[in-house]
């Protein structure tokens, strides 16, 4: 289906909407009367949304199948009506289960012929798309059902408001006021219905009774608040308001409290009742932002964060009569539940994202980088067993074949290593190492590449430093850091290893005399994308190395920092925690 919402469709969706909303609160609360007035209101936001949705809709198939949406809310809306009254008047004797039958089945066949209109065209003759307008409107030929249904529909309203003006007038007038109201609203509707039949249509083929019944229903709405019809059913405040698992407060217009329920003193932690009376605003946080919008309230919701509570505030404006404003009515829901996992699974999201493309990293590298010196290894082999390489030529391709071998071994060391972290198969097992023996060893490791390059390292850690880390953790992260840094350092320069206490965390120092990095690799350095650069001889890299170290000392709850400047050299900070 293709819309092109119109201001027509989108001010109908949205206080269909918002009528639907209201009535789907009000029958889950309370019952009685209210019950069937909710029910009302329900199949008036069916009617009005799905004629939002035919208005919105350009082409005779899609408009047809939300007019038979429409009926759902047309067809049952004469019987829900006469039985609201009839409930309101407190004449359910009336209402036995064979007047309910009677009542609602006229109703059950309108809505049948309409959805078997195709069949036998009683409701429509005949319907086509009118263009002549600025957007793309049904045009009808009324059939015989349709007259019928009018003319049931216009007979069930005049019985309703004969019975509240009879009722009213044998006695009820300390109800007046609510009696009028219900039977002024309940004329709106029915007087735009009567106009559109007999032709005077302000808007060409939009029909306006959609929007004339949300007035209606929103009117006997406030009428019910405003005049207290709850006494009429009789349903006590507590078992409305204080039952809601919404919070609510309701404020005039100076901000003060006038009343609240037992959800919002639990929100705020108190069960202070004196808070009525009080400037909510000297009582919520976030003060300002709820003024802010509280100004441009009238059924907006936004929400609002606490030091410890995330609510989503729905916000209805009070207006008395002759428009005056009084007030606001303040509906909360605790969304922090719902926000914290929406959170977690954002965060979760954004680590799988990063975890592929990590992935799609890894299988690039198995399948260029690990493959391509084992194929030039095995070339050599093969051209060696067959003698066609002499001894001389084979040791003039030696250095080359054990630059490869040493580079895929570090590879395969640091795709096994990687691995085994992401299925959660390092086991961490924190000891005391000495520090300075565990660098010489990795000097010691280093020492032929560092010699071929010039490169002088420094170990000035103490001889008895002790270091409380996972061995495993240190060696992996020591290795890289050397790997990386002789890569990066020319004849004569030197790296520098030793210890300081910084923020009051014992922290080891790599530091080298190199070709440092610009601001913009320092920041790409540890994040999820790999990229790796040639070395001062062209050394090749997989961008894995430092990738491992910040993820190891992740799992160990260790910290790893990197300050660089070009042509001045690059300093490592790593931290181990102490268990």
């Amino acid at each position: 289906m293709s819309f092109e919402f119109n201001i027509f469709a989108l001010v109908l969706l949205i206080i269909g909407s918002a009528n639907l909303f209201l009535a789907v609160v009000l029958f889950q609360r309370i019952g009685g009367v209210v019950k069937w007035f909710s029910s009302l209101m329900f199949f008036i936001s069916v009617w009005s949304i799905a004629y939002a949705f035919e208005l919105a809709s350009s082409n005779l198939e899609q408009m047809l199948f939300f007019i038979k949406l429409e009926y759902l809310g047309i067809s049952f809306l004469p019987a829900l009506w006469i039985v609201f009254v009839l409930k309101f008047i407190n004449k359910s004797e009336w209402l036995a289960k064979g007047s309910m039958y009677l009542i609602f089945i006229f109703s059950i066949i309108e809505f049948v012929l309409v959805l078997t209109n195709d069949y036998h065209h009683l409701h429509y003759k005949n319907v086509a798309i009118d263009n002549s307008g600025g957007i793309p409107l049904l045009s009808i030929t009324p059939g015989i059902v349709y007259i019928i249904h009018t003319v049931y529909f216009y007979f069930m309203l005049i019985l309703g408001i004969y019975l509240l003006i009879n009722t009213l007038i044998k006695g009820y007038f300390i109800y007046r006021k609510q009696y009028i109201s219900i039977i002024f609203a309940a004329l709106i509707p029915w007087i735009t219905n009567l106009v559109y039949i007999v032709g005077y249509r302000p808007f060409g083929h939009i029909d306006l009774t959609p929007y004339a019944f949300i007035i209606t229903s929103s009117t006997i709405a406030f009428s019910l608040l405003r005049h207290s019809l709850f006494n009429l059913i009789p349903i006590a405040r507590e078992k409305v308001i204080e039952n809601m698992s919404e919070g609510v407060i309701v404020i005039d217009w100076q901000y003060r409290i006038l009343d609240v329920n037992a959800v919002v003193l639990k929100f705020l932690n108190t069960i202070d009742t004196d808070i009525i009376g009080k400037n909510i605003l000297d009582i919520i946080e976030q003060s300002n932002l709820l003024k802010d919008e509280l100004q441009v309230a009238n059924g907006k919701h936004f929400i609002l964060s606490t030091h410890s509570r995330i609510f989503d505030i729905t916000v209805g404006e009070i207006n008395p009569m002759k428009g005056v404003y009084k007030g606001n009515l303040l509906i909360f829901r605790d969304i922090t539940e719902s926000e914290l996992a929406k959170e977690k699974l954002e965060k979760q999201t954004q680590q799988l994202e990063e975890l592929n493309k990590l992935k799609d990293k890894l299988f690039s590298i198995i399948a260029h980088d690990l493959k391509a010196p084992f194929a030039s290894l095995v070339s050599m082999l093969r051209i060696v067993s067959e003698d066609e390489l002499s001894p001389e030529e084979f040791k003039q391709y030696l250095p080359k074949l054990t630059e490869n071998v040493d580079y895929t071994s570090t590879l395969l060391e640091n795709l096994l290593n990687w691995s085994k972290s992401q299925i959660d198969a390092v086991k961490i097992m924190v000891e005391q190492i000495l520090l300075q023996n565990l660098v010489n060893g990795e000097i010691l490791f280093f020492n032929k590449l560092s010699s071929e390059k010039n490169i002088q390292i420094v170990n000035n850690i103490a001889s008895d430093y002790l270091l409380n880390a996972d061995r495993n953790t240190v060696q992996l992260v020591f290795r890289n850091l050397f790997s990386n840094a002789i890569k990066f350092c020319k004849s004569g320069d030197s790296i520098v290893v030793s210890t300081q206490v910084i923020n009051d965390e014992e922290t080891v120092i790599f530091k080298d005399t190199g070709i440092g990095m610009t601001a913009d690799k320092v920041k790409k350095l540890f994040g999820s994308e790999t990229f790796t650069t040639l070395g001062t001889d062209n050394e090749k890299g997989t961008g894995l190395g430092l990738l491992l170290c910040k993820d190891f000392l992740n799992k160990t709850g260790g910290k790893i920092h990197v300050e660089s400047e070009v042509g001045v050299g690059t300093t490592f900070y790593i931290q181990f925690v102490k268990n």
